[in-house]
């Protein structure tokens, strides 16, 4: 059973506009952090490379109390389930000063670099660095699509900037478009307390991009919304998100 840390000083180029670290920084350092893990269980990046595979992340689910501000120390610490199947679950515990103030479960799977599809991973001697006493007590679950959503309200084109190591769109890009959907003034006062995101296709240069969204509760509570990005000509989906909100904001 192994159990990694890692952390984060939230600076100048991680922040929102509240001045605090921002849900696309946060998913970067939780990828950063499960990137650094994979390496040490001899799983990582350049290993996948040697059998040409690699991760993909299919499905997260995170749940935030409150968000650090610039100049705080973010400490996350992952440990990877016992295999499922073809699923590989990793679940995050995040922390400022000792104080646990969020946590994320994500599942992954190993895709072949020729065919791109879903292969078996073979985890060799990592099995005995997964962590089976413990686990959080929510797993990321499957987003239903809906059938009725605003117009697009981002229309875009995949550009250089958006591809990662393996040629295709990165998954914390799409968390950027989503954000990019949502007029900023609306950002200002408003704290991301829970987001789900489903990873259901690649996406590659040039692929031409539409997100829209619908509202699914408005509530003093808080809001729930849904998005979608999906491919313009084909209409097959890229991702699916729900975004809780606290306060409430309105397109």
């Amino acid at each position: 059973m192994q159990i990694f840390e890692k952390s984060f000083e939230v600076n100048s180029l991680n922040v929102n506009v509240q001045k605090r670290l921002g849900l696309v920084g946060l998913l970067g350092m939780l990828q950063e952090t499960a990137f650094s893990h994979a390496d040490q269980m001899g799983i990582g990046y350049l290993e996948m490379l040697k059998s040409n595979s690699f991760w993909v992340l299919t499905r997260q689910e995170l749940k935030m109390d409150t968000y650090p501000a610039l100049s705080e120390v973010v400490t996350i610490k992952t440990w990877s389930r016992p295999l499922d199947n073809m699923v590989a679950y990793r679940d995050f515990e995040i922390y400022v000063k000792n104080q646990k103030i969020g946590e994320s479960s994500t599942s992954w799977m190993v895709i072949d670099g020729q065919s791109r599809k879903p292969i078996l991973p073979q985890l060799k001697d990592a099995t005995s660095k997964t962590r089976a006493d413990y686990k959080l007590n929510f797993s990321p679950e499957k987003i239903p699509a809906e059938t009725e959503e605003t117009g697009p309200l981002l229309n875009m084109q995949v550009r250089n900037n958006d591809l990662d190591m393996n040629m295709h769109v990165n998954n914390v890009k799409y968390t950027q478009w989503v954000l990019d959907a949502i007029p900023i003034q609306l950002q200002k006062n408003k704290i991301v307390s829970r987001y789900q995101i489903n990873f259901l296709s690649e996406a590659f240069i040039d692929d031409h991009v539409l997100v829209i969204a619908k509202e699914m509760s408005n509530s003093e509570a808080g809001d729930q919304y849904y998005f979608e990005g999906k491919n313009a000509q084909s209409d097959q989906a890229y991702f699916r998100v729900l975004l809780e909100s606290k306060p409430i904001f309105k397109f």
